[in-house]
């Protein structure tokens, strides 16, 4: 028998125990490959990703890249595996039910499988082997109590009801959130003594922040110690904004040489918060003290200050592009905004920072409060940005945390299953 196929439209399979014990292996639209046929070479000709290469023998899968799509399942004897068939024009689909794969000189063809992907959270995987693209999120809250677990506030941005509702709780949900979500590190602050104790349970994937919002001198000695001991490597949240302070203010000037004499990042807040929030929980707080360029004279300063711009001075972006521009040293996390304000609005801002050319200074953050799965949420507000490439993402997702965390390479490549 053999075949010469032109086109093959997908048919929509939904993910079965059946499906997935015959062999056949869908994976989502982040991960490395698609399907596997036992003692089958599998070709992709093309995929809405843009995939080089990839081949399958006996269950053994290489990849050159991260695709979605759908991918041909032939005898071994087809001779396809490893011929490299790439479409540089393919368009993104983040979450498709239904695409169009093109095959060309097939022979011997025992079984011929196509699967449309389903819209799963794109880090769900089949046991192949295979891992998604690991995640930095620097931008997560820990507390030893929090009023919103009292009154279970439920989730501001889609209503979902509160479960974890007080410290352990909150902590091992939220640990199981980026266990599913492949967050190989996280940037964790707010209550030291809280952070300390998620530091101990977690030292890989946790590191130590020091927030504050009252720019009292600091306790340089204390710090001094936790940063030699390695539980402490960044500060922040500086929630200066939430107590009508601006970046500026000469309070701030031991901690930014706090921050300069250790070596390590430091992160503030300059931006939005509840709309409203100013009539209740937050009196002393100013839109206007969000302006981005108040950090300018700070740079000047200290030239040698790792900063990071916290949820990217949202909405004031002609500040945060200008800002940006110039000074290269700063960089931004894109945290809320990615999953509690309008999703074109956020894709609007995210877009324009890009196109200016700082795509490489962007990081992710999910601003993770007392709701665990907004994680999970600030990813899908990425990856559902149609205009960013898939290097783009994983960028912001990974690459520009790691090198602006100074992760060593072997780390780096312990996260990526090297």
């Amino acid at each position: 028998m053999s075949a010469n196929l032109e086109s093959l439209d997908a048919l929509s399979v939904p993910l079965s125990p059946d499906l997935l014990e015959s062999g056949v292996f869908a994976l989502s639209s982040r991960l490395d490959f698609g399907l596997c046929i036992e003692d089958a070479g599998v070709q992709v000709i093309r995929t809405p990703r843009q995939a080089p290469q990839l081949q399958c023998t006996r269950r053994a899968i290489r990849s050159a890249g991260q695709i979605s799509g759908i991918l041909v399942a032939t005898d071994q004897d087809s001779a396809l595996g490893g011929r490299r068939q790439h479409d540089p024009s393919a368009t993104q689909t983040p979450y498709t039910l239904e695409m169009t794969t093109y095959i060309t000189g097939l022979r011997g063809v025992r079984a011929l499988a196509l699967m449309a992907l389903v819209a799963v959270p794109w880090s769900v995987q089949a046991d192949t082997g295979a891992e998604p693209t690991p995640v930095i999120d620097v931008h997560v809250h820990v507390y030893a109590s929090d009023a919103r677990w009292e009154y279970r506030v439920p989730n501001p941005a889609n209503g979902q009801a509160m479960t974890a509702t007080d410290e352990t709780a909150h902590m091992e949900a939220t640990l199981a959130e980026m266990e599913r979500h492949n967050v190989v590190k996280a940037v964790v602050s707010n209550d030291y003594d809280v952070v300390l104790r998620w530091y101990e349970t977690a030292p890989e994937r946790i590191i130590g922040s020091y927030g504050f919002s009252d720019p009292e001198p600091p306790d340089v000695d204390f710090l001094r110690a936790e940063h030699e001991a390695g539980r402490l490597m960044s500060l922040g949240e500086v929630g200066l904004q939430y107590e009508g302070i601006a970046p500026n203010d000469p309070r701030m000037e031991p901690w930014y040489e706090l921050a300069v004499e250790l070596d390590i990042p430091l992160g503030i807040h300059v931006g939005l918060t509840k709309p409203g929030g100013i009539y209740d929980a937050f009196p002393e707080y100013r839109a206007a003290l969000g302006n981005p360029l108040l950090l300018e004279e700070v740079l000047v300063r200290h030239p040698g200050l790792r900063v990071y711009v916290m949820h990217a001075g949202w909405p004031m972006l002609d500040q945060m592009v200008a800002l940006m521009w110039a000074h290269p040293q700063v960089y931004v996390d894109i945290s809320v905004i990615n999953w509690a304000v309008p999703r074109e609005a956020f894709h609007s801002y995210l877009k324009r920072l890009t196109e200016a050319g700082f795509g490489r200074r962007l990081l992710f953050g999910s601003d993770q409060m007392v709701w665990p799965e907004a994680i999970g949420m600030a990813i899908e507000g990425v990856e559902s940005a149609e205009f960013l490439s898939e290097q783009e993402k994983r960028d912001i997702f990974y690459n520009n945390a790691a090198r602006f965390l100074r992760l060593s390479e072997e780390e780096i490549n312990r996260h990526h299953k090297r």
